[in-house]
């Protein structure tokens, strides 16, 4: 699957204009690496969706599936194990939404904002 993603601790990233092919081994790697706020991995899910999961300041882990024709996100608060199983399901080509179900998250949904 193509992949993007910013360590905001040594700087290296992959911009999302330029998402490059990755192994699910490759994508698990990179997550595991990113400890720092400000730090983000995302996955084009399809054309039009994409997984983003980045890391906020207090060291919460925040989940994001964009559906860009809808205009909407769908996002939620994780742990790293949830968040390691959003990855897996995006790699295996499931819903993210509905394998994640188990974990009965609290999903907030949103639209896009004009521009």
């Amino acid at each position: 699957m193509k992949v993007f993603y910013y360590n905001s601790e040594t700087a290296e990233e992959i911009p999302s204009e330029h998402p490059v092919e990755m192994s699910l081994a490759e994508a698990s790697r990179i997550f595991s690496s990113l400890v720092r706020a400000e730090s983000f991995l995302g996955i084009l899910l399809s054309e039009q969706n994409v997984l983003q999961i980045y890391l906020e300041s207090g060291g919460d882990t925040h989940l994001e599936v964009l559906d860009e024709s809808k205009r909407e996100t769908l996002s939620a608060t994780v742990n790293t194990p949830i968040a390691e199983a959003a990855i897996e399901a995006a790699f295996s080509g499931l819903d993210v939404e509905s394998e994640l179900g188990m974990f009965f998250l609290k999903w907030r949904r949103a639209n896009f904002p004009e521009t």
